[in-house]
Parts: structure tokens; sequence; C-alpha cells
């Protein structure tokens, strides 16, 4: 008989949700905001401004993933062996990690520039290659603080940060548009504005600590650097196949056809996005499925419904697509709803694939996947080499949704593939 939930375990609960909320609820506004702005800049710059504005922002997410995402992982993976250790470490963790991410962020400046002359205008190469290192040192260092509070237990905190950031975005992009002449480099710097001051808020003054200068000789940058090497080895193929398609549209394409192509992008993105809060929910329950050995059962239940919500939505973005696409686009992006269309099957496979099936095959062969990008990303550069030379952005549309569906279609194979093996509950 099961053992009915006593006060004591709903109270539990409650504090449990409440942290994932505070955790999740500020993320999702920040992916919705991110959305908006794209739908709104392509309605006041023209196509080759956005698409200076979009390859900046593909370097920016590009330099998060790569350098950020390692090293605050492995801030929380020293966190918890230093408390399993009696030791708190959080704070040294953090400052090490954020002094590593500043150092390289310093060696960026020459790829930057090299960078910003193939994107920027020479009316303002100077300054789209400066907001984009301000951008993406404010992104690292607010991280930082983020992730200080993360694994302190301050929830609320991180909320606050979380929220401030996103708030301070919304103002400064709302007085860019309404009261300067827009263009590609202002919206970058008002991105990174709302970031250093929500980073400044958070390391003096919920953290203060985090941003002195002095006493780094006890620092454990090796250990750090030790753990991030391997986080970053399995993600930063991965992150480079993901973003390919902008970086190959950035050697190969003029600006405007990179905003023609990334409007439709952020469009089809929509699906994309509803899987990766689906994972903020159904990863907890993974896990807690993997403990209790009924994974297959979880997988059986879900991967079927995610499956066939994906094929709907495939339905009706093709019969709805070419009636609403040119309500939400200007006349000039009217392409843009053609790379939509094109790259929807990609997404929507990624909405099936990343809410269950990428963390199950990330939590039990997170090699497979390193070794399935490094083998697939040659080929991938010299399709989008050999199609955007022949075809342009539709070209590029194609080479993405194929890499796409190829891709969840193989972390969908190892998962049923694992599932299948004979692990026990305690292999899980």
């Amino acid at each position: 008989m099961r053992r009915r939930r006593t006060a004591a375990d709903w109270r539990l609960i409650a504090r449990e949700v409440g942290r994932f909320l505070l955790l999740a609820l500020p993320k999702a506004g920040g992916g919705v905001f991110l959305l908006a702005l794209n739908l709104l800049l392509v309605r006041v710059l023209d196509t080759a401004a956005f698409g200076r504005f979009a390859y900046c922002m593909t370097l920016i997410l590009l330099a998060d993933a790569i350098i950020g995402a390692p090293f605050d992982l492995a801030v929380i993976k020293l966190s918890g062996e230093g408390r399993a250790a009696g030791a708190a470490t959080p704070m040294a963790a953090a400052r090490a990690a954020l002094h590593v991410k500043l150092a390289v962020t310093a060696g960026l400046c020459v790829v930057a520039a090299g960078l910003d002359a193939l994107v920027g205008a020479p009316e303002d190469r100077g300054g789209l290659l400066a907001a984009t290192l301000f951008a993406i040192t404010s992104m690292l260092v607010v991280r930082s603080v983020q992730v200080t509070l993360q694994v302190s237990g301050r929830f609320l905190a991180y909320a606050s940060i979380e929220s401030l950031q996103l708030v301070l975005r919304v103002a400064f992009i709302a007085a860019a548009v309404l009261l300067l002449p827009p263009g590609a480099a202002l919206a970058i710097a008002a991105l990174g504005a709302g970031a250093l001051i929500a980073a400044a808020f958070g390391g003096f003054g919920l953290q203060p600590g985090l941003l002195r200068i002095s006493g780094r000789g006890d620092l454990p940058y090796a250990r750090l650097s030790g753990v991030a090497f391997w986080v970053l080895a399995t993600t930063a193929v991965g992150a480079l196949i993901g973003r390919l398609d902008v970086l190959a549209l950035g050697w190969l394409a003029p600006a405007s056809g990179i905003g023609l192509f990334t409007a439709g992008q952020v469009i089809a993105s929509i699906a994309e996005l509803a899987g990766s809060y689906l994972a903020v929910f159904l990863t907890p329950r993974l896990v807690g499925a993997m403990r209790a050995g009924t994974t297959a059962t979880l997988f059986r239940r879900v991967q079927g419904a995610l499956l066939a919500l994906a094929g709907a939505g495939l339905v009706a973005a093709l019969l709805i697509g070419p009636l609403v696409l040119p309500v939400v686009l200007p006349p000039a992006y009217a392409l843009s709803g053609t790379v939509a269309l094109i790259l929807m099957p990609g997404t929507l496979a990624a909405f099936a694939t990343v809410p269950l099936a990428l963390p199950l095959v990330l939590f039990r062969h997170k090699r497979a996947l390193l070794l399935l990008d490094l083998a697939l990303f040659p080929f991938v550069a010299a399709a989008y080499w050999l199609a955007i030379g022949q075809s342009g952005i539709i070209g590029a549309a194609i080479v993405t949704t194929s890499v796409m569906l190829l891709r969840s279609a193989a972390v969908q194979g190892i998962a049923l593939w694992s599932l299948r093996r004979p692990l026990t509950a305690e292999h899980e």
C-alpha cells in the first residue's frame, strides 16, 4: 500500500516547485523577449542591418555556449564536491571561472575584429565590434553572478537578477528604438547594458566577493579548467554545428542574406523553443525515472506524444503558414517566410527530441553525441559551402533542416538502443 503524503511532504513538494519556477520562469521570459525583439527589429531595420544584428547575436550566443556554459557547469560540479567534503567553495570556484572567462574573452578581440570586417558596414564597423565584445563580456559576468546564487541555494535572488536583466533590456531597447536612429550596434549595446547593470547589482549587492580582484592565489584555476575542458569538448562542436548556417552565411552571403535567413529562422525556432521549455519539466522526471529504473516506461509514454505533436505542428504550419507569415513579416522580408517553412520540419524534429531523448543520451552516452558531431562537422561545413554558393539562403535552409532531422533521428535512435540495454536501476 502506498503511503499517504503528509503535510510535511506537501510542504517539501511546494518548496521544490517554487524553486523550479524561480529558475524556469525568468528564463522563459528571456526566450520570449529575444523572439519578440527579433520580430520588432525586422520592422525597424532593413535586411542588411538586421543581418548584422543577427550575425553578432549568433556570436554572442556561441560565446555563451562555448565559453560560459562549460565553466558555469564546472562551478556547479566543484561546489557540489566542496559541500560533500565540508568545504565552502562556491565563491572561490565562481571567481576562478569568471577570471578565466574574461581572459578568454580578451583573446577573442583579434578574432572578433576579423569577423566584424565581414559583417560590419564601413560606417559602423568599429561600433559593431565594440558592442559585440561588450555584450559578450556582460553576458559572461551576469552568468557568473547567477551560477553563484544558484549553487548557494539563493533562488529568489537568482530570479531577481534574471528579471532585472530582462526589464533593463526591454527598457533600453524601447528607448533605443523610440529615441534614437535604430541600428545593429545600438541594439547589441542595449542588450549588453542591461546585462552589465544586472551583473553589477548582483556582484556588488548580492555577492560582494565575486567581483573582488585581490586574493587570487588560492583560487582553483587548475581544477576548474580541468572539469570545464571535458564539458567544452562535448558541447563545442554541437554548438558550432547548431549555428554554422549563420556563420557560413557571414562568409559567403551579403548581410541582407543573413537578415532574410535569420528572420525566417526566428519564426521557425518557436517550435524548438517550446521543446526547450518542455525539457525543463521533463528532465527532473527523467532523473527520477532513471533512479527508479522506469526510464523505458516514461520514454514510451511521453516520446510518442511528442512525435505526434510534432507531426500535427508540421501539418498546421504548412496549412496556416502561407496565410500568417505575410502578416507577421514586412514585405521586404517576404523570402523569410519561405525560409521559415523550409526550416519547420527540422525545428519540429528538435521539439520532439530536446525534451526527453536528448537528456537521456547526454546522461547515458554523452560521448556518442561528441562522436556524432565530430563525424558530421566536415560534411555539414562542405554542404553549406556548396548550397549557399548555388542557392543562397534557400540552400542554407535546406541544409539546416536536413542536419536537424539527421541529428534528431540519430539521438532518438541512440536513446531507443540505450533503453534496450539490460541496465538495472542502480546503473541508470
